[in-house]
């Protein structure tokens, strides 16, 4: 619901208003009193409940901002890997490897730039020389080595 601002509004309006009627009219004599403080009281049950129905659809109006937003960083991450398999024949492993994390790392909220690029740098590099010296498994190096 998307006037749940509104619904607590009026909610809390109600509250007060029959809080304040409830007290006001413990002034008034016996007999007339009872009209008022039941009303009071009705309304007090009745905006109760709305205040934590508006409260409930707050809650679920921040979670489902979030949950878009963790939707849309998986699809990017996807699609950057997508894009990653398209370009590594021609870019090489170590052009696309390092745009790769580099992308990644900034689109998921990585703060530190800095630290980011110098962490995809060395692990591509530890990444390809385990591969292409330890383990003997050829990596392409792209066009920008092979000529």
């Amino acid at each position: 619901m998307k006037n749940w601002k509104k619904d607590f509004l009026l909610a809390i309006v109600l509250l007060v208003i029959s809080v304040f009627v409830f007290i006001e009219a413990g002034n008034f004599p016996d007999i007339a009193a009872h009209f008022p403080k039941r009303v009071a009281v009705v309304i007090f049950l009745l905006a109760a409940p709305l205040l934590g129905r508006s409260l409930n659809e707050r809650k679920k109006e921040v979670e489902s901002e979030s949950e878009k937003k963790r939707y849309k960083s998986v699809y990017s991450v996807i699609i950057s890997i997508a894009v990653y398999i398209l370009i590594l024949p021609k870019a090489g492993y170590l052009v696309s490897s390092l745009a790769l994390m580099l992308f990644i790392m900034c689109n998921l909220g990585y703060a530190n730039k800095k630290r980011a690029l110098i962490t995809a740098i060395l692990s591509v590099f530890v990444i390809f020389a385990v591969f292409r010296f330890l383990l003997g498994v050829p990596l392409p190096l792209g066009v920008f080595v092979e000529g």
